[in-house]
C-alpha cells in the first residue's frame, strides 16, 4: 500500500467510523422494505467509497443503489458481494494500522503545511468562520499556539499577520 497523506488516513478513519455498520442496517432497511432509507444508506457507502477510490465497492453499491431507487429490493448474490467488498475495505484499512489515533497526531510535513496555510489564509482573508474547522490540524504545528487562540477568538486580521510571520519563520 502506498504512503497516504494525512487527507487520505482521515477519509480511511472516517469511512471505518461511518462505515462498519452499515451492511447491517442496509439488511434491516430492505427487510422492512424501507427502500428509500436503504437507498440513502448505500448511496452514502458508494460515495465515501470512491473517496478512498475503492471502485469495486463503488461498482456493487451502484447497482444495488439503482434496484432500491425503482423501490426492488436487491438481489441476493449482489447483497453477498456488497457484504465480501465491504468487508475486504474494512479488513484493509483497519489492518493498515491508520486507524489507530496517533496516526494523525502526527505534525504536518512541510507540503503539508504549505497547503494547509494556504487554505487557512484564503478563509481569514474572507473572515470566513470555516478556518474553525483547521484548528485541529493546524495545533499540531509547533508554535501555533497564539494563531489557534487567534481562529477560535475570530481574531482574523490578527490571526493574518501571526500567520504571515509563522510562514517565515517555518518556511513555508
Amino acid at each position: 500500500m502506498k504512503k497516504l497523506n494525512r487527507e487520505e488516513i482521515k477519509l480511511r478513519k472516517d469511512f471505518v467510523k461511518g462505515q462498519k455498520y452499515t451492511f447491517e442496517d442496509l439488511q434491516a432497511e430492505i427487510a422492512a422494505k424501507h427502500f428509500s432509507t436503504a437507498h440513502r444508506l448505500v448511496h452514502t457507502l458508494k460515495g465515501t467509497a470512491g473517496l478512498i477510490k475503492e471502485e469495486a465497492l463503488v461498482d456493487i453499491a451502484l447497482k444495488i443503489e439503482q434496484r432500491l431507487r425503482n423501490s426492488e429490493a436487491p438481489e441476493n448474490h449482489d447483497m453477498q458481494i456488497l457484504e465480501n467488498e465491504l468487508n475486504r475495505v474494512l479488513t484493509t484499512i483497519v489492518e493498515s494500522g491508520i486507524t489507530d489515533d496517533d496516526k494523525l497526531n502526527i505534525p504536518p510535513t512541510p507540503d503539508e503545511q504549505k497547503a494547509l496555510f494556504d487554505r487557512l489564509q484564503a478563509l481569514l482573508k474572507e473572515s470566513d468562520g470555516e478556518c474553525i474547522k483547521l484548528i485541529e490540524e493546524i495545533a499540531l504545528i509547533p508554535e501555533t499556539k497564539v494563531l489557534v487562540h487567534q481562529i477560535e477568538n475570530y481574531s482574523f486580521k490578527h490571526a493574518m499577520v501571526t500567520l504571515k510571520v509563522l510562514r517565515e519563520v517555518l518556511g513555508v
